[in-house]
């Protein structure tokens, strides 16, 4: 559900109101007069009246929600539209109705306007996209065992311009799928990734100076990296999802088919975790999904963790996060106590450390991280945490909050050893 902004100076009216929104999912930010409209945190949707207590003061109020948050939708009611239409400020309204207006009526309007808002989104990324990267990118066939379900759906894809071993650039697609029902466990998913959806790149490919297709490979069963020759549908791959940890294959089995326009992203200085805090409604689809097939059980509310990013380095090791919470002396970490579920790839990375229900930032007192040695690690095996870079809680949305902690550290953690830094998250 989304964040709405009340903006209504009738407290009975507000209060009402209010408590529909509440009640359909919406998480609610009630305001009596401007003042308080502007000092809420910016939301998806805002329903205001326009006369409060005066239409001239309601449209300067409206001109600045308009300023502040560009994308918001902006529903405007009032007794006498006639006291905006005409004016400046009407074409900052997404919507105007007259009053009254039942609160069924808005809720239909905003479940309206959130379809609208992902296709404008969607218009715009093939908008922005260089020619190569919509003429390259691929073509998703649902897997078989998901198709007329919302299990394991493809949310969105994204392209990177890198470069192989040998200097040469290749484009690389990447799909989002809400998650997978095959492979790592929604527990380790959380612990090694910091997410609960899969996030799998499915297409590489490399293009001559003339931008024609020198050569392309897919990423297939047991995540190998395999030629991939067809079908086309022009430049575009047709690639079929073929098992529940979401690997593909050839396309062509008829079965439902996903076209998502392609996001050029640069992930040099950030983990591909990021995409989503730029997407934040795939956090409560995954979330919304994990409900539905009684997932959320293992790890509980999504919005009770810490989430953490982090430029590491591995040395025949695994690193784990944890946080101590102030008053209390427990150490909450991010694997659980378990080898398998500490992280150990190295570069940019995101995981996640279990609190206690509403935990709120400010509650957490020190954050660490431990260097897990294993029968391979080499003597002097050692974790290397060169930056924090995110820190942050997810909001009653599923909506990644602000960014609490960001950090140069430049730590050298021994195998087997822990660093831990005493700070409050701010």
């Amino acid at each position: 559900m989304a964040r709405v902004l009340l903006v209504e100076d009738n407290a009975d009216v507000l209060d009402a109101r209010r408590d529909v929104f509440e009640a359909a999912g919406h998480t609610v930010i009630a305001a009596r007069n401007a003042n308080e409209a502007l000092a809420a945190a910016p939301v998806e949707h805002v329903v205001m009246d326009l006369r409060i207590p005066t239409a001239a003061e309601g449209r300067h109020l409206l001109r600045a929600l308009r300023e502040r948050d560009p994308f918001a939708n902006i529903i405007v009611l009032s007794g006498w539209l006639a006291d905006l239409i005409g004016y400046p400020e009407e074409s900052l309204a997404t919507s105007k109705l007259q009053k009254p207006a039942s609160s069924s009526l808005l809720l239909s309007l905003i479940r309206c306007l959130a379809v609208l808002a992902v296709l404008h989104s969607w218009v715009a990324a093939r908008a922005q996209a260089p020619p190569d990267v919509l003429a390259h990118s691929p073509i998703l066939e649902r897997r078989a065992n998901a198709v007329g379900t919302e299990s394991d759906r493809p949310l969105l894809l994204y392209a990177e311009r890198l470069r192989d071993a040998a200097g040469a650039p290749y484009l690389q697609f990447t799909v989002i799928f809400s998650n997978e029902d095959g492979g790592t466990s929604t527990e380790a998913l959380m612990a090694r990734w910091g997410r609960t959806t899969d996030i799998e790149h499915v297409y590489r490919v490399w293009l001559g100076p003339d931008g024609r297709r020198i050569c392309s490979e897919i990423q297939t069963t047991n995540h190998k990296d395999v030629p991939f020759t067809g079908p086309f549908e022009g430049d575009r791959p047709r690639l079929a999802v073929i098992t529940d940890n979401n690997m593909v294959g050839p396309g062509g089995t008829g079965r439902e088919e996903i076209r998502l326009p392609p996001y050029l992203v640069d992930l040099a200085g950030a983990a591909r975790e990021s995409v989503m805090d730029r997407h934040p409604h795939l956090y409560r689809i995954a979330a919304e999904e994990l409900k539905r097939e009684g997932k959320s059980e293992l790890i509980g509310d999504p919005r009770s963790y810490l989430y953490l990013e982090a430029e590491i380095a591995n040395d025949t090791t695994r690193l784990a996060a944890r946080a101590r919470l102030r008053n209390g002396s427990r150490w909450f970490t991010s694997n659980k106590g378990r080898f398998d579920w500490a992280i150990e790839r190295s570069g940019f990375v995101r995981t996640t450390i279990p609190l206690p229900p509403r935990t709120p930032p400010e509650a957490v007192a020190e954050i660490g991280f431990d260097c897990l040695a294993g029968k391979d690690t080499r003597p002097g095996g050692a974790c290397r945490v060169t930056q924090v870079t995110r820190a942050f809680f997810l909001d009653g949305s599923y909506v990644p909050g602000a960014n609490r902690f960001a950090r140069r550290l430049d730590a050298v953690i021994p195998a087997g050893e822990s660093h831990t830094w005493k700070f409050a998250l701010k």
